[in-house]
């Protein structure tokens, strides 16, 4: 279902937007719908990378909020979509 896919991604979007690591605990604690086949979250996900929303950080843990899921080591990402931080302007005092 494409307005699943819609609708998950939109949450990812959001959750990147509010935070520097991305993990599929973040994203379950707020999403909760099911999709169809579990396989589906694998678009979400790579639709997210390609579309420069997030990248891997090259680290993994183990999902914690979803029963089925407590065994397998799921991706840490770093969020692109984080506004920049604001930067002081001010000169170091000496």
């Amino acid at each position: 279902r494409e307005e699943w896919k819609d609708r998950a991604y939109a949450a990812l979007v959001s959750v990147a937007r509010r935070s520097p690591l991305v993990h599929v605990d973040d994203l379950l604690s707020e999403f909760t719908e099911e999709p169809d086949h579990p396989n589906a979250w694998g678009s979400v996900w790579m639709r997210a990378v390609r579309s420069g929303v997030l990248r891997h950080s090259g680290h993994v843990r183990p999902c914690k909020c979803h029963p089925r899921k407590n065994a397998h080591q799921y991706p840490i990402y770093e969020s692109l979509a984080m506004p920049p931080a604001a930067t002081s302007q001010a000169e170091p005092q000496a």
